[in-house]
Protein backbone atom coordinates (compact mmCIF):
# COMPACT_ATOMS: atom_id res chain seq x y z
CA UNK A 1 0.00 0.00 0.00
CA UNK A 2 1.06 3.38 -0.53
CA UNK A 3 0.18 6.24 1.28
CA UNK A 4 0.91 9.62 -1.52
CA UNK A 5 -0.22 12.22 0.70
CA UNK A 6 3.02 14.85 -0.74
CA UNK A 7 2.89 13.85 -3.74
CA UNK A 8 0.50 12.26 -6.20
CA UNK A 9 2.55 8.92 -7.83
CA UNK A 10 5.74 8.74 -5.55
CA UNK A 11 6.67 8.57 -1.84
CA UNK A 12 8.58 10.97 -0.73
CA UNK A 13 12.42 10.25 -0.43
CA UNK A 14 13.13 10.83 3.52
CA UNK A 15 17.49 9.88 3.07
CA UNK A 16 17.99 13.00 0.38
CA UNK A 17 20.31 15.49 2.05
CA UNK A 18 19.22 19.01 2.35
CA UNK A 19 18.94 21.71 -0.64
CA UNK A 20 22.76 23.92 -0.85
CA UNK A 21 23.10 26.71 1.72
CA UNK A 22 19.90 25.15 3.36
CA UNK A 23 21.49 26.80 6.48
CA UNK A 24 21.13 30.36 5.10
CA UNK A 25 18.23 30.20 4.30
CA UNK A 26 16.74 28.82 7.18
CA UNK A 27 18.12 31.82 8.80
CA UNK A 28 17.02 34.49 6.16
CA UNK A 29 13.61 33.38 6.45
CA UNK A 30 13.53 32.57 10.18
CA UNK A 31 12.45 29.12 9.39
CA UNK A 32 13.21 27.83 12.78
CA UNK A 33 10.47 30.35 14.24
CA UNK A 34 8.10 28.56 11.76
CA UNK A 35 9.00 25.13 12.86
CA UNK A 36 9.21 25.43 15.99
CA UNK A 37 5.11 26.42 15.93
CA UNK A 38 4.37 23.42 13.51
CA UNK A 39 6.60 21.01 15.82
CA UNK A 40 4.99 22.65 18.87
CA UNK A 41 7.61 20.95 20.94
CA UNK A 42 8.03 17.75 19.40
CA UNK A 43 11.30 16.46 17.51
CA UNK A 44 9.83 14.10 14.86
CA UNK A 45 7.66 17.06 13.88
CA UNK A 46 10.19 19.65 13.78
CA UNK A 47 12.45 17.31 11.46
CA UNK A 48 10.20 16.11 9.09
CA UNK A 49 8.33 19.76 8.50
CA UNK A 50 11.81 20.96 7.65
CA UNK A 51 12.59 18.37 5.09
CA UNK A 52 9.45 18.79 3.85
CA UNK A 53 9.83 22.50 3.50
CA UNK A 54 13.88 22.51 2.41
CA UNK A 55 12.56 20.44 -0.77
CA UNK A 56 9.96 23.31 -1.88
CA UNK A 57 8.09 22.63 -5.45
CA UNK A 58 8.25 24.69 -7.93
CA UNK A 59 5.35 22.91 -9.98
CA UNK A 60 1.61 24.35 -9.54
CA UNK A 61 -0.32 21.23 -10.00
CA UNK A 62 2.36 19.53 -7.50
CA UNK A 63 1.41 22.58 -4.85
CA UNK A 64 -2.10 21.92 -5.52
CA UNK A 65 -2.27 18.44 -4.53
CA UNK A 66 -0.44 19.17 -1.30
CA UNK A 67 -2.64 22.04 -0.94
CA UNK A 68 -6.09 20.24 -1.22
CA UNK A 69 -4.85 17.72 1.17
CA UNK A 70 -3.92 20.11 3.57
CA UNK A 71 -7.61 21.39 2.91
CA UNK A 72 -9.05 18.41 4.22
CA UNK A 73 -6.80 18.16 7.04
CA UNK A 74 -7.74 21.88 8.30
CA UNK A 75 -11.17 20.71 7.61
CA UNK A 76 -11.03 17.75 9.68
CA UNK A 77 -8.21 17.96 12.19
CA UNK A 78 -8.69 15.53 14.42
CA UNK A 79 -9.30 13.15 12.31
CA UNK A 80 -6.24 13.54 11.17
CA UNK A 81 -4.38 13.65 13.97
CA UNK A 82 -6.39 10.29 15.34
CA UNK A 83 -4.99 8.84 12.14
CA UNK A 84 -1.10 10.09 13.15
CA UNK A 85 -1.78 8.60 16.27
CA UNK A 86 -2.53 4.79 14.58
CA UNK A 87 0.51 5.26 12.82
CA UNK A 88 2.51 6.45 15.65
CA UNK A 89 1.44 3.82 18.13
CA UNK A 90 1.96 0.86 15.53
CA UNK A 91 5.79 2.17 15.59
CA UNK A 92 5.67 3.03 19.46
CA UNK A 93 4.40 -0.94 19.40
CA UNK A 94 7.22 -2.34 17.53
CA UNK A 95 9.70 -0.23 19.58
CA UNK A 96 7.73 -2.10 22.95
CA UNK A 97 8.42 -5.47 21.52
CA UNK A 98 12.04 -4.82 20.37
CA UNK A 99 12.95 -3.77 24.13
CA UNK A 100 11.00 -6.86 25.56
CA UNK A 101 13.11 -9.31 23.16
CA UNK A 102 12.26 -9.24 19.86
CA UNK A 103 14.85 -7.64 16.99
CA UNK A 104 17.73 -8.92 18.54
CA UNK A 105 20.23 -11.29 17.46
CA UNK A 106 18.60 -15.02 17.66
CA UNK A 107 20.20 -17.82 16.72
CA UNK A 108 17.32 -19.93 15.52
CA UNK A 109 14.22 -19.91 13.45
CA UNK A 110 11.49 -20.53 16.53
CA UNK A 111 12.39 -17.21 18.05
CA UNK A 112 12.03 -15.05 14.83
CA UNK A 113 8.64 -16.45 14.13
CA UNK A 114 7.52 -16.28 17.51
CA UNK A 115 8.66 -12.65 17.19
CA UNK A 116 7.28 -12.05 13.71
CA UNK A 117 3.81 -12.99 15.33
CA UNK A 118 4.14 -10.93 18.07
CA UNK A 119 4.46 -7.95 15.76
CA UNK A 120 2.35 -9.08 13.29
CA UNK A 121 -0.57 -9.39 15.81
CA UNK A 122 -0.13 -5.63 17.25
CA UNK A 123 0.07 -4.31 13.28
CA UNK A 124 -3.19 -6.06 12.60
CA UNK A 125 -4.22 -4.05 15.77
CA UNK A 126 -3.61 -1.27 14.60
CA UNK A 127 -4.82 -2.17 11.03
CA UNK A 128 -7.81 -2.83 12.28
CA UNK A 129 -8.42 0.88 13.54
CA UNK A 130 -7.38 2.39 10.69
CA UNK A 131 -9.84 0.73 9.10
CA UNK A 132 -12.44 1.92 11.56
CA UNK A 133 -11.64 5.60 11.21
CA UNK A 134 -11.54 5.02 6.95
CA UNK A 135 -15.03 3.57 7.57
CA UNK A 136 -16.48 6.31 9.84
CA UNK A 137 -14.63 9.33 8.70
CA UNK A 138 -13.21 8.99 4.38
CA UNK A 139 -16.49 10.45 3.24
CA UNK A 140 -15.72 13.78 4.97
CA UNK A 141 -12.86 14.40 2.65
CA UNK A 142 -12.74 15.75 -0.99
CA UNK A 143 -8.96 15.68 -1.88
CA UNK A 144 -6.96 13.33 -4.42
CA UNK A 145 -4.69 12.15 -1.60
CA UNK A 146 -6.52 11.25 1.21
CA UNK A 147 -9.38 10.11 -0.90
CA UNK A 148 -6.89 7.66 -2.91
CA UNK A 149 -5.58 6.73 0.86
CA UNK A 150 -8.96 6.24 2.34
CA UNK A 151 -10.02 4.07 -0.75
CA UNK A 152 -6.28 2.07 -0.97
CA UNK A 153 -7.61 1.03 3.09
CA UNK A 154 -10.96 -0.21 1.86
CA UNK A 155 -9.95 -1.91 -0.74
CA UNK A 156 -6.95 -3.52 0.80
CA UNK A 157 -7.96 -4.42 4.35
CA UNK A 158 -11.33 -5.44 4.11
CA UNK A 159 -12.82 -8.18 6.21
CA UNK A 160 -11.42 -11.02 4.05
CA UNK A 161 -7.79 -9.35 4.43
CA UNK A 162 -7.98 -9.76 8.32
CA UNK A 163 -9.90 -13.22 8.36
CA UNK A 164 -7.09 -14.68 6.54
CA UNK A 165 -4.43 -13.19 8.33
CA UNK A 166 -5.85 -14.07 11.26
CA UNK A 167 -6.11 -17.73 10.52
CA UNK A 168 -2.35 -17.84 9.60
CA UNK A 169 -1.43 -15.92 13.00
CA UNK A 170 -3.48 -18.45 14.17
CA UNK A 171 -1.86 -21.49 12.57
CA UNK A 172 1.97 -19.64 13.53
CA UNK A 173 1.31 -20.44 16.95
CA UNK A 174 1.50 -24.34 16.29
CA UNK A 175 -0.09 -24.73 19.61
CA UNK A 176 -0.65 -28.34 18.01
CA UNK A 177 3.03 -29.04 17.47
CA UNK A 178 4.61 -28.87 14.16
CA UNK A 179 4.50 -30.89 11.18
CA UNK A 180 7.60 -31.30 9.43
CA UNK A 181 8.47 -33.76 6.25
CA UNK A 182 11.91 -35.16 5.69
CA UNK A 183 14.01 -37.21 3.85
CA UNK A 184 16.66 -39.04 4.34
CA UNK A 185 19.68 -38.40 2.19
CA UNK A 186 22.65 -40.86 1.16
CA UNK A 187 24.62 -40.62 4.59
CA UNK A 188 21.22 -40.99 6.53
CA UNK A 189 21.45 -37.42 7.30
CA UNK A 190 18.01 -35.48 7.29
CA UNK A 191 17.47 -33.36 4.12
CA UNK A 192 14.24 -31.71 2.18
CA UNK A 193 12.57 -30.25 5.36
CA UNK A 194 9.27 -28.99 4.49
CA UNK A 195 6.80 -27.40 6.90
CA UNK A 196 3.00 -29.06 6.58
CA UNK A 197 -0.13 -27.86 7.54
CA UNK A 198 -1.92 -29.38 10.46
CA UNK A 199 -2.86 -33.27 10.36
CA UNK A 200 -6.38 -32.57 10.26
CA UNK A 201 -8.14 -33.99 13.56
CA UNK A 202 -6.04 -35.19 16.59
CA UNK A 203 -6.02 -38.46 17.61
CA UNK A 204 -8.01 -39.93 19.87
CA UNK A 205 -7.92 -40.16 23.64
CA UNK A 206 -7.68 -44.17 23.86
CA UNK A 207 -4.61 -43.93 21.17
CA UNK A 208 -2.87 -40.97 23.24
CA UNK A 209 -3.09 -43.14 26.51
CA UNK A 210 -2.04 -45.96 24.12
CA UNK A 211 -4.66 -48.62 24.80
CA UNK A 212 -6.26 -48.42 21.27
CA UNK A 213 -5.50 -48.98 17.72
CA UNK A 214 -2.50 -46.67 16.45
CA UNK A 215 -2.70 -44.07 13.67
CA UNK A 216 0.50 -42.92 13.83
CA UNK A 217 4.02 -43.86 15.64
CA UNK A 218 6.02 -41.60 18.26
CA UNK A 219 8.58 -41.23 20.88
CA UNK A 220 9.23 -39.06 23.71
CA UNK A 221 12.52 -37.62 24.43
CA UNK A 222 13.74 -38.25 28.08
CA UNK A 223 13.81 -35.27 29.98
CA UNK A 224 17.28 -34.85 30.74
CA UNK A 225 18.42 -35.86 27.27
CA UNK A 226 19.68 -32.65 26.47
CA UNK A 227 21.51 -33.67 23.50
CA UNK A 228 17.96 -35.15 21.97
CA UNK A 229 16.10 -32.05 22.83
CA UNK A 230 18.49 -29.72 20.72
CA UNK A 231 18.60 -32.29 18.34
CA UNK A 232 14.85 -31.72 18.18
CA UNK A 233 15.54 -27.99 18.63
CA UNK A 234 17.54 -28.49 15.13
CA UNK A 235 15.06 -29.99 13.11
CA UNK A 236 12.52 -27.71 14.39
CA UNK A 237 14.34 -24.77 13.21
CA UNK A 238 14.89 -26.34 10.01
CA UNK A 239 11.26 -26.96 8.86
CA UNK A 240 10.05 -23.30 10.49
CA UNK A 241 13.13 -21.44 8.50
CA UNK A 242 11.49 -20.48 5.82
CA UNK A 243 8.29 -19.54 7.03
CA UNK A 244 9.69 -17.87 10.11
CA UNK A 245 11.43 -15.09 7.46
CA UNK A 246 8.31 -14.96 5.31
CA UNK A 247 6.78 -13.92 8.70
CA UNK A 248 9.63 -11.32 9.24
CA UNK A 249 9.54 -10.16 5.76
CA UNK A 250 5.37 -9.34 6.18
CA UNK A 251 5.98 -7.46 9.45
CA UNK A 252 8.60 -5.40 7.88
CA UNK A 253 6.33 -4.80 4.79
CA UNK A 254 3.76 -3.13 7.48
CA UNK A 255 6.28 -1.24 9.78
CA UNK A 256 7.23 0.39 6.46
CA UNK A 257 3.76 1.34 5.40
CA UNK A 258 3.09 2.64 9.11
CA UNK A 259 6.33 4.62 9.18
CA UNK A 260 5.61 6.02 5.62
CA UNK A 261 1.67 7.22 6.70
CA UNK A 262 3.66 8.36 10.07
CA UNK A 263 6.40 10.17 8.09
CA UNK A 264 4.12 11.99 5.83
CA UNK A 265 1.01 13.27 8.16
CA UNK A 266 3.64 14.49 10.46
CA UNK A 267 4.39 17.49 7.73
CA UNK A 268 0.14 17.91 8.09
CA UNK A 269 0.25 17.71 11.81
CA UNK A 270 2.91 20.45 11.87
CA UNK A 271 0.27 22.35 9.89
CA UNK A 272 -2.53 22.21 12.29
CA UNK A 273 -0.09 23.01 14.81
CA UNK A 274 1.00 26.34 13.16
CA UNK A 275 -2.90 27.10 11.71
CA UNK A 276 -3.10 26.61 15.61
CA UNK A 277 -0.93 29.43 17.07
CA UNK A 278 -2.17 31.76 14.30
CA UNK A 279 -5.52 31.37 15.10
CA UNK A 280 -4.71 31.74 18.08
CA UNK A 281 -3.21 35.40 17.29
CA UNK A 282 -6.22 36.10 14.85
CA UNK A 283 -3.93 36.07 12.27
CA UNK A 284 -6.31 35.16 8.74
CA UNK A 285 -4.68 32.47 6.71
CA UNK A 286 -5.26 31.59 3.26
CA UNK A 287 -4.99 28.91 0.68
CA UNK A 288 -3.20 30.35 -2.38
CA UNK A 289 -3.30 30.12 -5.94
CA UNK A 290 -0.21 28.85 -7.55
CA UNK A 291 0.73 30.20 -11.03
CA UNK A 292 4.07 28.87 -12.86
CA UNK A 293 7.41 31.00 -12.02
CA UNK A 294 7.51 32.31 -15.43
CA UNK A 295 4.45 34.03 -15.45
CA UNK A 296 6.01 36.89 -13.83
CA UNK A 297 2.57 37.05 -11.31
CA UNK A 298 2.39 37.49 -8.30
CA UNK A 299 -0.56 39.64 -6.27
CA UNK A 300 -1.65 39.61 -2.58
CA UNK A 301 -3.43 41.68 -0.15
CA UNK A 302 -2.74 41.40 3.43
CA UNK A 303 -0.08 39.07 3.33
CA UNK A 304 1.78 39.18 6.43
CA UNK A 305 5.24 37.70 7.47
CA UNK A 306 4.03 34.28 9.93
CA UNK A 307 7.17 34.10 11.47
CA UNK A 308 7.16 38.12 12.64
CA UNK A 309 3.39 37.01 13.68
CA UNK A 310 5.03 34.16 15.93
CA UNK A 311 7.29 36.04 16.98
CA UNK A 312 5.78 39.74 17.93
CA UNK A 313 2.92 40.54 21.09
CA UNK A 314 1.64 42.59 18.59
CA UNK A 315 -0.17 42.22 14.76
CA UNK A 316 2.24 42.33 12.15
CA UNK A 317 1.48 45.03 8.78
CA UNK A 318 0.19 42.94 5.83
CA UNK A 319 1.47 44.12 2.14
CA UNK A 320 -0.41 44.55 -0.98
CA UNK A 321 1.13 43.45 -3.91
CA UNK A 322 -0.23 43.37 -7.94
CA UNK A 323 2.22 42.37 -10.22
CA UNK A 324 1.86 41.32 -13.61
CA UNK A 325 5.29 40.03 -16.37
CA UNK A 326 6.83 42.73 -14.59
CA UNK A 327 8.98 43.40 -11.21
CA UNK A 328 6.12 43.53 -8.36
CA UNK A 329 5.85 46.29 -6.24
CA UNK A 330 4.06 46.31 -3.12
CA UNK A 331 2.10 48.91 -0.53
CA UNK A 332 0.76 48.59 3.38
CA UNK A 333 -2.38 46.63 3.20
CA UNK A 334 -5.47 47.89 4.11
CA UNK A 335 -7.05 46.59 7.49
CA UNK A 336 -7.86 42.91 7.88
CA UNK A 337 -11.68 44.09 8.15
CA UNK A 338 -11.81 45.78 4.79
CA UNK A 339 -9.91 43.67 2.72
CA UNK A 340 -9.84 39.32 3.33
CA UNK A 341 -6.54 38.19 2.88
CA UNK A 342 -5.66 36.99 -0.57
CA UNK A 343 -2.64 35.67 -2.35
CA UNK A 344 -1.19 34.45 -5.96
CA UNK A 345 1.91 32.85 -3.80
CA UNK A 346 2.41 29.77 -1.59
CA UNK A 347 1.68 31.27 2.09
CA UNK A 348 1.43 27.81 3.03
CA UNK A 349 3.85 25.68 3.48
CA UNK A 350 4.68 23.72 0.39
Amino acid sequence: MKVHLLYSDRDFDWAAGPPVAHADLTQDLELNTLLDAMAAGDKFLREVSAKVLLASLDDPEEIRYRQQVLTDCLAQPDVIRDLYAVAAGALEDRRHLWLGGYGGSYQNASSNLSGAVSQLDAYVARLRQLRQITDDHAGKFTSDGLRALFATVQHELDDEYFHEISDHLRQLRFRAGVLISAELGRDNSGTGFVLRAPAGPRRRWTERLGIGPRTVYSFTIPPRDDAGAQILSDLNNRGINLVANAAAQSADHIGSYFTMLKAELAFYVGCLNLAGRLAAKGVPVTVPDPVKPSSGTFSCADLRDACLELQSPAPAVGTTSRAAGSRWSSSPAPTPEASPPSCAASAWPS
